[in-house]
């Protein structure tokens, strides 16, 4: 596969996830947050994990930003 057929299908698998973001929301109950804000760009997100016997059992995420971020 060449490079200009890589650059594109990225472009089109970031721009499927931007437009249909999967594990976006709030988990509900115990969960851990982390809080990033990129003061540069304006990118913000939240990113919550419940974790369970040391293994994470379900991520969600919401924020602000560009589509490479927000992928």
């Amino acid at each position: 596969m060449s490079f200009n057929n890589l650059d594109t299908l990225y472009r089109q698998v970031i721009m499927d996830h931007y437009k249909n973001p999967r594990n976006r929301g709030a988990i509900e109950g115990d969960h851990m947050t982390v809080d990033m804000n990129n003061p540069t760009c304006g990118d913000r997100i939240q990113l919550q994990l419940q974790v369970e016997d040391n293994l994470v059992k379900e991520a969600k995420f919401d924020g602000e930003g560009c589509s490479i971020s927000m992928s």
